[in-house]
């Protein structure tokens, strides 16, 4: 990827997480966003995580500033014994979990103040977890088929909630009131693989693991949520609100959009929120009411939520609506549609091929920017040459410049490729556009580098 533009010129630094892009002073009208060329693994007050493979043999990870996207710490971990991206990074009472492998691990600060291994869970095949106050609940494949709950304080295993042999794909939750799990159930007798349940629910007590209900699905869904003790569930073109205990169908909520439906949700309280089509709704999810509904330009959109705003991916970035109303509070462009949003009390950060961020509360103005710079056309026509800046698609000018007006805030990323008329004239398309970004910091008006648009090897290789 390439380095965002500060100013007007990318300046390469070393290292993964040592990316960000230089900022110029915003005005006080328009919050700074950031862009790296990392991964961000968690997000943790005001400092998203990264790993950096290379610093060390035994790899780092690197706190970056959700302000600024400056490096803040570079810290080893002792007794991990693997280099490689944790898949997750969660903060805890007096530490942080992560696993590298599949076993989880309590990291916590040591007598000399560095990061080290406090314990590690038992030896098995685990699950993604989540924390319940003073419990990390994970889910063992093997060896145990279980729901785990083991204390933050000291690892000693608190309860084990059994699921059914050949429980496979298990997702763990909790929605405030119950550890949710969802899974696709295969007989444990068959000779082959046989699936005998496509999705089962089941709520567990968070203090004992008990079983308080379960429900089956003999078809697979487009997705389910839990509110408390309501399941939200996607069928063909409709949402179906059930009552948990009992399984009975409280409302049938048709979409209005082609089957078949795979929304994104998000629960707070007794209110579910459903990403899917062009749209965003609230409802009550004892009753299936809709509460409210936002048309937007979405594309497969991701939720997430804090104690103000509900976020939500969109087609260029992120807006943030007020869960009361759905009304858009402010929306900033990042140039795609962020595949993960990690949201702390101070910041948000994005992934998606990239990280981008900025810190909370924020508040985003348009900014009207001039943007222009020119494409090195090597064994291409310049004539089939396209420049896209934001939305905006542009032929070269004589001496192949290009030149464009947007008026966004956040980033706009501007890409030079072959037109696909002239691609689909070679047996192979490999016309991959090259791109660069421009970090929008108020100026108004932005030069980028060239863009070296090469296909000499293609043509004399005839590929």
């Amino acid at each position: 990827m390439a380095a965002a533009l500060a100013g007007c010129t990318p300046t390469p630094t070393p290292g993964p997480a040592s990316a960000a892009a230089a900022t110029v002073p915003t005005p006080p009208s328009s919050t700074p966003v950031w862009l790296l060329g990392v991964e961000i693994v968690g997000l943790v007050g005001e400092t998203a995580y990264s790993w950096d493979s290379d610093s060390t043999p035994t790899g780092e990870l690197v706190g970056v500033s959700i302000v600024d996207g400056q490096v803040q710490e570079r810290r080893k971990i002792g007794g991990s014994n693997v280099n490689g991206k944790p898949r997750y990074w969660l903060q805890a009472p007096g530490g942080y979990y992560a696993a590298f492998g599949e076993r989880p691990l309590f990291i916590a600060e040591n007598t000399e103040g560095e990061l080290d291994v406090q314990w590690t869970a038992p030896a098995g095949r685990w699950g993604t977890p989540v924390l319940v106050d003073d419990m990390l609940v994970a889910w063992d494949f093997a060896p145990r088929q279980a729901v785990v709950a083991f204390s933050t304080q000291g690892g000693a295993e608190l309860w084990s909630a059994p699921l059914d042999r050949e429980a496979n794909g298990v997702e763990v939750g909790f929605n405030g009131k119950w550890i949710t799990v969802i899974w696709q159930q295969y007989s444990a007798s068959a000779p082959t693989p046989t699936v005998t349940v496509a999705q089962r629910v089941r709520a567990l007590d968070p203090r004992t693991g008990e079983t308080r209900w379960t429900q089956d699905f003999p078809e697979h869904t487009g997705g389910i949520a839990i509110a408390g003790d309501a399941l939200i569930v996607a069928s063909d073109a409709d949402l179906l609100f059930i009552d948990g205990p009992t399984g009975d169908l409280v409302r049938r909520f048709p979409t209005g959009l082609p089957p078949s439906i795979y929304p994104e949700f998000a629960v707070a309280g007794t209110t579910v929120f459903v990403g899917v089509g062009d749209s965003v709704s609230a409802f009550e999810a004892s009753t299936g009411a809709q509460l409210w509904r936002n048309t937007m330009a979405l594309n497969n959109p991701k939720l997430a939520r804090d104690q103000h705003h509900l976020f939500v991916t969109t087609k260029a970035g992120l807006a943030a609506l007020d869960p009361s109303t759905g009304a858009e509070d402010w929306k900033v462009n990042l140039d795609n549609s962020p595949y993960g949003i990690l949201v702390s009390d101070r910041g948000i950060a994005t992934t998606g091929g990239r990280a981008t961020g900025f810190a909370l509360p924020a508040h985003f103005v348009p900014e009207r920017a001039t943007i222009r710079g020119r494409v090195e056309a090597r064994c291409v026509k310049q004539s089939d040459v396209r420049v896209r800046i934001g939305a905006k698609s542009l032929r070269l000018d004589a001496e192949g410049s290009y030149e464009a007006t947007v008026e966004v805030a956040g980033l706009v990323g501007v890409s030079a490729t072959v037109h696909s008329d002239a691609a689909m004239e070679f047996e192979e398309q490999r016309f991959f556009p090259v791109t660069d970004m421009v970090v929008l910091t108020g100026k108004g008006e932005y030069t980028v580098s060239p863009l070296v648009l090469d296909r000499c090897e293609e043509e004399a290789t005839g590929r």
